[in-house]
């Protein structure tokens, strides 16, 4: 479910429990096949109707893998409960509507670099010098829907498309693309880290945005067709072994994807059998989440996720003269006020998320949006 979704089920919770047969309403899921008949060995049934209906409540507002709200909500209708079901639907169009669970409407407008950073006078460590013309490639996948057992990511297009404008105002080229396979995603990042230009580009950045997991404690992709990828496959393709283009460039790896715990696992995975132990195998990655390991990350309908939101909003307004890694570090500042707001909509039932990064290696990076250096004259990217 959608986290506004969930929070209505919350809201509702007293007027569910006491009013219906949500044991019967459950079969009829079953029946339709908008539910797996699995689900009923995963809840504790007894002789009482309010115990019933407490844990069928609590399991279908944290099924994580299907969206069982619509088709609750028409199965109630069935059944005659009216009033609930205009409370639940009018409830649902007045959120969306107003937007109440996101605070934020980003609208990019990049503040570009009047100097160069990358130089011994502003850095004491090592760092990656950005300034040629060819600034970055950008690699963005966006998985939206799913054919069977996920739900949709509704507002992820808004994501996608401020990423876009994002680093192209920036003066990067981004290769964007939406609903890949499991084969798809995977051709799609090695042509990516071989496809070589006729200069080799500054950086690179590859972005992930879809469901996710987190499975025996490494954090699985889902594909669009439902098929499980370890984030390491894709950080193996660009290691240095592998990866000549952006061998001793800066790489920094975005995945908006969940990463709650799931124990028994019914999707195919697909993972990487090549390990390697030569020394410095890996290095000048960056690696960001939007979560710690066993949480999720919060997505509104309409205007996208927080931790992108933020990103593209802190991105623009200060990549003009602050590294990557204080960027992000900014970004996570962001994100603890928005948690923090009154998104609590019942008692015992609230919003909270805190974004991570590992550094492998990765030295002081600047993107310097919209300014290059050609033949020793420093000249500004076109913003159109």
């Amino acid at each position: 479910m959608l986290p506004e979704q969930k929070d209505l089920m919350y809201k509702h919770f007293p007027q569910l429990v006491e009013k219906c047969d949500l044991e019967h309403i459950l079969h009829e899921l079953i029946e339709k096949d908008e539910l797996s008949k699995e689900i009923l060995n995963e809840i504790s049934l007894e002789d009482n109707l309010r115990h019933n209906n407490r844990c069928i409540l609590f399991k279908l507002i944290n099924l994580e893998q299907f969206n069982a709200f619509p088709g609750f909500v028409e199965a109630l209708k069935q059944n005659g409960f009216n009033e609930l079901v205009s409370s639940l639907e009018n409830n649902y169009k007045r959120i969306t509507k107003d937007n109440q669970l996101h605070p934020l409407d980003v609208n990019i407008d990049v503040k570009l670099s009047t100097q160069f950073y990358d130089t011994n006078e502003y850095n004491r460590t090592g760092f990656y010098t950005t300034r040629s013309k060819n600034r970055g490639h950008v690699l963005l996948v966006n998985n939206i829907k799913f054919p069977a057992g996920n739900e949709e990511r509704h507002g992820a297009e808004t994501d996608q498309e401020n990423l876009r404008t994002l680093f192209e105002k920036m003066g990067l080229t981004v290769f964007s693309f939406t609903n890949l396979s499991a084969y798809e995603m995977y051709f799609k990042t090695q042509e990516f880290s071989k496809n070589v230009p006729e200069t080799k580009p500054d950086m690179a950045i590859v972005i992930f945005m879809s469901h996710g997991l987190m499975y025996q404690n490494e954090t699985m992709i889902i594909s669009s067709d439902n098929k499980m990828l370890t984030e390491d496959s894709f950080r193996t393709i660009f290691n240095n072994e592998n990866c000549a283009l952006f061998r001793g460039k800066p790489k920094i790896f975005i995945y908006h994807i969940c990463r709650t715990v799931l124990e028994n696992p019914m999707r195919e995975t697909m993972t990487d059998a090549n390990r390697s132990d030569t020394q410095r195998t890996y290095s000048d990655m960056l690696i960001c989440h939007p979560s710690v390991k066993g949480y999720s990350a919060y997505r509104n309908s309409i205007k996208g996720s927080w931790y992108i939101q933020l990103l593209c909003k802190v991105f623009m307004e200060h990549a003009h003269d602050m590294d990557v890694e204080s960027l992000l570090k900014k970004v996570d500042e962001e994100l603890e006020i928005v948690s923090s707001m009154p998104w609590q909509l019942d008692e015992g039932h609230s919003t909270q998320q805190t974004s991570t990064f590992q550094n492998i290696a990765f030295k002081k990076c600047y993107i310097h949006p919209g300014l290059y250096e050609e033949d020793g004259k420093v000249k500004h990217f076109s913003q159109t």
